[in-house]
């Protein structure tokens, strides 16, 4: 199993992220890129990788913690991208840090490599295998913004025509 941690959108930014890609995606030529569904959209927030479906049992705890956050008021937004990977930034970003550590803590018994990489806040919206595919990146516009009220373990299955998502656990926030 292809595991990660998530927060998903809000059915309201769903809508507007969707719709202003639309219009971008009309004026401006990515390449060959597998685009993420509206449906699926997340702020990622830990991606765990292979899990053997025997294990799950062992992410356990990071639930606990998350009691003493409310919702997260966020904006999203501006495009920009990884080497292979279409996204939107997510501002601010420091409480979704401090959940980042906090399940990070609670995952660390489980002696999860460490990427080396500080955690960036991020909303996943395309991939490609070509090289240079989002090297020149249009306006976003103005921010969207959301309320996040839930961060979910998911299962993720990654096809040719893009993402599925499986909803493990979720907890409140």
């Amino acid at each position: 199993m292809r595991l990660f941690f998530g927060l998903p959108l809000s059915p309201n930014a769903r809508e507007a992220v969707s719709s202003r890609l639309q219009e971008i995606r009309k004026k401006h030529r990515f390449g060959k890129v597998t685009w993420v569904q509206p449906g699926l959209y997340h702020v990622t927030l830990w991606f765990l990788g292979e899990w053997p479906e025997s294990a799950l049992d062992k992410i356990f705890g990071w639930e606990e913690g998350l009691r003493a956050f409310s919702p997260l008021s966020v904006k999203l937004g501006p495009l920009t991208a990884f080497p292979r990977v279409l996204f939107l930034g997510v501002q601010p970003g420091e409480d979704l840090v401090r959940i980042y550590q906090l399940i990070s803590l609670a995952l660390h018994c489980l002696h999860l490599p460490d990427t080396g990489r500080p955690y960036v806040p991020h909303l996943t919206i395309g991939r490609s295998k070509e090289k240079g595919a989002f090297r020149a990146l249009p306006e976003f516009g103005d921010p969207v913004p959301d309320i996040l009220d839930s961060v979910v373990l998911y299962e993720s299955r990654l096809l040719t025509t893009g993402p599925v998502y499986r909803r493990i656990t979720t907890a409140t926030l």
